[in-house]
């Protein structure tokens, strides 16, 4: 095992672990950077080339992917994650760069007030946002106790509308649509739990300012679309995607070489594949759904379902985009964003395209894959 970083206090940390766990003489821990290529040179050729959330940090994104292809050996395996462009949706990749920015160039006293605008916007009011709509959600299904001849939907409205000057202008119609598919209330959430929260509660292993920090210290910073990355790869680098897991801030990425894809059938995360030919109709601005046959809609029902428990695969390439959902109401950035985002609901597959593209004229073929 080799272990480098360009940054000391990473190399000693890497170091200190080192040591706590004997020494063991595999493991050898050097300081230098992906972009040298006198560095990366003395390196040799590995099984397996992993970076987590590291090559977006470099200032050179796609020389630090092509640096790291370059350690690849025949028949070996190249895993990354990087910041995806899609899974901002708001705010968008630019407000963050922006953000970073500014942080960064800032002095102590400037830092520590974006740290509290940023604490007060993203963990404050997120659950405080959360809270005020399980309590209009209560209020809609107490709603929905009240019969539709007594008030009916068109009159309420007009009502609405005018009280609202237009801001409001189909809450009748909200209202009946509820009754159909009702919202679900998300659990409570206290916003100041932040404050007394010990750091190993929390999914990043680190007290909320410290969280804080290092995400808005991050920087240098970039961000890659999930079809970009995968294109850069394939085309560039003579890479084939295996797998991906998109929908989190970073994507996970795992290539091989083109030529070694038939051998890597186990590192495959889902079965054989059926392919849909449609017919497709349209949901929403760039999303498309499609009734799955019975004999697929049989072999999900018959495997206890995984998370994720689908793959699509647009031209032989894994979308890995799958949104857990469980009416149409939950999908909506399906319709609306697109990217290669999918769910299943019921017996009914909704999808989009890579690029939001027709999967009825794009050229493309679509397939299913059921998760192992």
């Amino acid at each position: 095992v080799t272990s480098f970083d360009i940054d000391k206090n990473a190399v000693d940390s890497a170091k200190s672990i080192k040591e706590k766990y004997g020494e063991p003489e595999n493991w050898t821990i050097l300081e230098g950077s992906i972009l040298d290529p006198d560095f990366t040179s003395k390196l040799g050729e590995h099984d397996v080339i992993y970076s987590w959330g590291v090559l977006h940090h470099t200032g050179n994104m796609w020389a630090a992917i092509e640096s790291a292809r370059n350690l690849m050996k025949k028949n070996s395996l190249l895993y990354l994650a990087l910041y995806s462009s899609e899974a901002c949706v708001n705010p968008k990749p630019e407000y963050w760069l922006d953000f970073k920015r500014r942080y960064n160039r800032n002095g102590k006293v400037k830092r520590k007030m974006m740290e509290l605008l940023y604490f007060l916007r993203f963990y404050i009011w997120h659950d405080v946002r959360s809270n005020l709509r399980g309590v209009a959600i209560f209020l809609l299904n107490c709603f929905d106790q009240v019969p539709t001849k007594l008030i009916p939907s068109e009159k309420l409205n007009s009502v609405v509308k005018i009280c609202t000057f237009g801001k409001i202008p189909d809450l009748g119609t909200l209202l009946v649509r509820n009754r159909e598919q009702p919202y679900t209330p998300s659990p409570f959430k206290n916003p100041f739990k932040y404050f007394w929260r010990s750091g190993r509660e929390r999914n990043r292993g680190m007290d909320c300012w410290t969280d804080i920090r290092d995400w808005l210290g991050g920087y240098p910073m970039e961000f890659a679309s999930n079809a970009e990355t995968k294109r850069f790869c394939k085309d560039r680098l003579g890479l084939e995607c295996l797998n991906i897991r998109a929908g989190e801030a970073c994507t996970e990425y795992l290539f091989c070489n083109k030529e070694d894809k038939k051998n890597k059938a186990g590192f495959v995360p889902y079965g054989a594949t059926e392919i849909i030919k449609g017919p497709f109709l349209k949901f929403g601005s760039v999303g498309w759904k499609f009734k799955i046959t019975n004999s697929l809609a049989e072999k999900i029902q018959s495997t206890e379902r995984p998370e994720p428990s689908l793959m699509i695969l647009e031209s032989s390439v894994p979308l890995g985009w799958e949104i857990n959902a469980s009416s149409e109401r939950e999908i909506s950035i399906i319709a609306e964003k697109g990217k290669g985002r999918h769910a299943l609901i019921n017996d009914w597959l909704y999808f989009s395209a890579s690029d939001n593209s027709s999967p009825r004229d794009n050229g493309q073929t679509y397939e299913i894959g059921i998760m192992k």
